[in-house]
């Protein structure tokens, strides 16, 4: 599935649902929720479309690089991202820790002193490490590493780390 977790997904009719649930559950499967789904997910630094990453966000901001060959002369629209990879992007996707009290979720606002500086997109308390973690995008001359933000928590204020992503190691 989508966690960056070993796993599989199980595609059938959905006439077969209620005899296949019982046969997994009998074989000592655990129930979750999508909620779990999407801890693993965001711990794994996985972003997902429509949500972490949009039409409106480029490969280079959203950490995609890897992604895309511009320089291929068949690349569709391999101008436009060449111009955007030469300029530079103003924004960066980039992880955030927790330092104090509070969960930052889809659309909170994130600021230095005052002065705003980028948006979550993500958040979620992470069983993994015991404490909440979000992405977002912030503006890139904030987006080094270990860099102290806030961010605004249904009108409290949190205080947060810039952090690698994946929030954990992986082996796949």
């Amino acid at each position: 599935g989508y966690t960056g977790e070993d796993g599989f997904e199980i595609m059938f009719d959905s006439s077969h649902a209620p005899a296949i649930w019982a046969m997994l559950i009998e074989a000592g499967a655990t129930q979750c929720g999508l909620g779990a789904r999407d801890a693993l997910r965001l711990e794994a630094g996985l972003m997902l479309h429509g949500v972490d990453m949009t039409v409106e966000n480029n490969p280079y901001e959203a950490g995609l690089r890897w992604t895309v060959r511009p320089n291929r002369p068949e690349y569709l629209m391999g101008e436009v991202l060449r111009k955007i990879r030469d300029a530079g992007t103003p924004q960066k996707i980039a992880g955030f820790e927790m330092r104090s009290r509070g969960i930052a979720r889809h659309g909170h606002a994130i600021s230095i002193d005052g002065e705003g500086v980028g948006v979550v997109t993500s958040g979620s308390h992470s069983p993994t490490l015991g404490s909440a973690i979000a992405m977002g995008y912030i503006d890139i001359q904030h987006a080094e590493l270990g860099t102290a933000v806030q961010i605004d928590v249904r009108g409290k204020t949190v205080e947060a780390e810039v952090v690698p992503m994946p929030f954990y190691p992986h082996s796949y």
